[in-house]
């Protein structure tokens, strides 16, 4: 399987609304939030970098049923992108690559359109620390690190993948 998590720093570039959407989810939307972030199959950085995979399916897809909570992945000049239909996070490292599992580091939450509303509005929000976000006319961000870095988070999704394996 293949991970997306999110940076400490990618909670900060919610906006309010998706901020106090966020907390208020119940266990089961928080569940198929995570499952959101996690593509079924195994996938190279490499791999990711030379495609372009539209409505890739999500382990919450296969929970909820098709063509929901897909993801959508650009790989753009060294860089990934990773489009929700709401929001597009880039791919800032790689955590962890050993087949079959690699996970990796992405600048934004992948806030699923079906959890956070079609409309959702992607301004930071006024009273929280600014994460300052590549879709704010920054330039793009370098290449993807193919070091490990260890990411607080990996404990949080590592249980939540040990019950799809």
């Amino acid at each position: 399987m293949t991970m997306f998590v999110p940076v400490d720093q990618a909670f900060f570039h919610l906006s309010q609304s998706g901020y106090n959407r966020y907390h208020k989810l119940a266990i089961r939307e928080r569940y198929t939030l995570v499952a959101a972030h996690i593509f079924p199959a195994y996938y190279t950085l490499t791999a990711l970098q030379s495609s372009k995979i539209f409505m890739q399916p999500t382990l919450a897809t296969l929970d909820m049923g098709s063509e929901t909570f897909s993801l959508n992945i650009s790989g753009i000049n060294d860089s990934v992108f990773i489009d929700t239909g709401i929001i597009r996070g880039v791919i800032t490292r790689t955590v962890y690559d050993h087949v079959p599992i690699a996970i990796y580091a992405v600048s934004k939450v992948l806030l699923p359109p079906e959890l956070f509303g079609k409309n959702y509005h992607n301004a930071p929000s006024p009273y929280r620390a600014p994460f300052s976000g590549f879709d704010d006319g920054s330039p793009p961000p370098p290449p993807v690190s193919s070091a490990v870095v260890p990411l607080p988070m990996f404990m949080v999704t590592s249980s939540y993948a040990a019950a799809y394996v």
